[in-house]
């Protein structure tokens, strides 16, 4: 990870649209959108939760949760305790997860990279659930 990094501490919330060139990551809660630009990651951490809103960034590590957010990346990780869930989207160009870890939404896989909160509007999606 990057050494400019946005900690969104534990028992925090933010609440709102974040925009950086920064990594971030999130241990507390992100309630609302977060556009990271560049290389930066986001990373969730197991007791952090981002929800209701958009999320754009290259990389994204999932070890919280993911809840009614529509994910755009070009690289996800889900780990064992992390956990999509709600009406989320997840549109990815790849995607690695661990056999336990959750899956409930609608999952998009694309060949071109990402193109940001433009491209999560009116695009064709399969539904997949996983519990």
């Amino acid at each position: 990870m990057p050494a400019d990094v946005l900690i969104i501490p534990p028992g925090s919330l933010v609440d709102g649209q974040l925009q950086t060139n920064m990594s971030v990551v999130v241990a507390g809660e992100m309630d609302g959108s977060i556009n990271i630009r560049g290389d930066a990651q986001l990373l969730i951490l197991e007791h952090g939760e981002v929800k209701n809103g958009m999320v754009s960034a290259d990389y994204v590590e999932i070890h919280g949760v993911a809840r009614n957010v529509a994910i755009d990346a070009d690289r996800v990780n889900l780990l064992k305790t992390g956990k999509i869930e709600g009406k989320s989207e997840l549109r990815y160009g790849k995607l690695n997860k661990h056999e336990d870890a959750p899956i409930n939404g609608l999952l998009q896989k694309r060949k071109t990279p990402r193109d940001g909160y433009a491209a999560l509007i009116n695009r064709p999606i399969d539904v997949i659930s996983n519990n």
